[in-house]
């Protein structure tokens, strides 16, 4: 008799809509967010930053005259990119259309980036530290030449 009343009930709630409530990521700035989730798993969520640089006309023309050619660039001690010093944006780009680095921070909703720009001869011109918060994801940093 038990057997048939836990099959009954199992087929009570198959058929009258009970379901288990979707668990998962419910914060809309992780890279893992899940709309249909109701529930929010302990450490479900999964967070990204991103750091964009770059520098304009002007800057790019001071660096020439000052015998720089070439660039290096480096995020959290990581060589990323190289350019040439002759490159420049004629506006603000978005962050990931400028020189990017993405960095994956777990659970965490904010991280440290740290950059350094070198030139052709690992002379250090740029360097900084930016706080980022999963819900800014990323921010973009002007170069200038002073």
């Amino acid at each position: 008799m038990k057997k048939f009343i836990v099959l009954l009930v199992t087929v009570i709630c198959c058929f009258s809509g009970c379901k288990k409530p979707i668990q998962g990521c419910t914060d809309i700035y992780a890279d893992n967010y899940n709309a249909l989730a109701e529930i929010l798993e302990s450490n479900s969520c999964q967070y990204s930053v991103g750091l964009g640089l770059w520098w304009d006309l002007e800057t790019s023309t001071k660096m020439r005259q000052n015998g720089i050619t070439a660039l290096s660039f480096y995020f959290d001690g990581r060589f990323v990119d190289s350019k040439a010093a002759s490159t420049y944006w004629s506006s603000a780009p978005s962050p990931s259309s400028c020189i990017y680095y993405k960095k994956n921070i777990g659970v965490n909703s904010q991280d440290l980036i740290e950059f350094k720009v070198l030139d052709q001869k690992d002379n250090v011109l740029w360097e900084g530290k930016r706080l980022i918060s999963a819900k800014d994801a990323e921010y973009a940093i002007r170069l200038y030449w002073e």
